[in-house]
């Protein structure tokens, strides 16, 4: 039987810049705080009651072991204050590699009513290529996290997005991000056979391009029908509560009809 698939409306709280950089040493001095953590807190509801939405959902870049007591701290005042007013409270945690199980899950679920795993990919353009994310990796850490947190909790995101490498990798260079449907049109512009990795469950193209400098080898790794069905699987498989998705104003047919197909669909209002 199909699970339910609802979409709901949140405002999102990230100390990431449009470009995926973080002012650390801001995001420090508000987590260590009290004033500017409740100047956030009055904003965030101010927004909410003006914007109409369901809830907020906190997005977290760097939280580790070692510093996981004072994102505990700002979590649990945002969690009383906004679930008290009758919102929704969610987080997203970006992983690089999904196998940090260091960290207390079970501490944080106790204040917010979903944890979204989503892959970092800011961290990863700075980084050799590789698959956007790796289902082998994920189906492994969803397995461990249920072991402390009940599966009604979680769900991991899918980055619908491609990557794009110069090869070999260089040190210090970064790579560029494409939408699906550009990652599309171009291999069938390059004539470029499209391959795909079974063990992370990912597609990805070779392609060549000429420059200033000569001749450049590409990869790009990207996310695609294949993999939205094997993650749904995953979902499926460890009866998690949802999928996400980042990047859905870039409008990639295959992922709805693969939703429809998978899941029932139920679309909450703005209130």
């Amino acid at each position: 039987m199909a699970k339910q698939y609802d979409t709901i409306p949140l405002l999102a709280i990230s100390a990431l810049s449009p470009s995926g950089e973080i002012n650390t040493e801001f995001l420090y001095e508000l987590l260590l705080d009290n004033e500017l953590q409740e100047k956030l807190i009055n904003e965030v509801l101010h927004i909410l009651r003006y914007k109409g939405y369901m809830g907020a959902n906190l997005i977290i870049s760097n939280i580790t072991h070692y510093n996981q007591s004072i994102y505990l701290n700002i979590i649990e005042k945002i969690s009383a204050i906004l679930r008290n007013e009758g919102y929704i409270f969610k987080i997203t945690i970006t992983s690089n590699d999904y196998t940090d199980l260091n960290l207390n899950y079970n501490s944080i679920s106790l204040f917010v009513d979903r944890i979204i795993f989503l892959e970092n990919i800011w961290i990863k353009r700075i980084q050799p290529p590789a698959p956007v994310s790796n289902i082998s990796l994920i189906s492994s850490f969803i397995e461990n996290i249920i072991s402390n947190v009940s599966p009604e909790l979680i769900s991991f995101g899918e980055p619908l997005i491609g990557i794009d490498w110069i090869i070999p990798h260089k040190p210090g260079s970064t790579a560029n991000l494409m939408s699906l449907n550009s990652v599309i049109n171009l291999a069938y512009g390059q004539k470029a056979v499209i391959q795909f990795d079974e063990v992370s469950q990912t597609p990805y193209v070779y392609y060549d391009k000429t420059s200033e400098g000569g001749n450049e080898q590409h990869i790009v790794w990207f996310i695609d029908a294949r993999r939205i069905k094997a993650s749904d699987d995953v979902i499926l498989d460890y009866d998690l509560v949802a999928t996400n998705f980042w990047n859905l104003r870039s409008y990639y047919q295959p992922l709805f009809s693969i939703i429809a197909a998978t899941f029932n669909i139920i679309k909450l209002p703005i209130q």
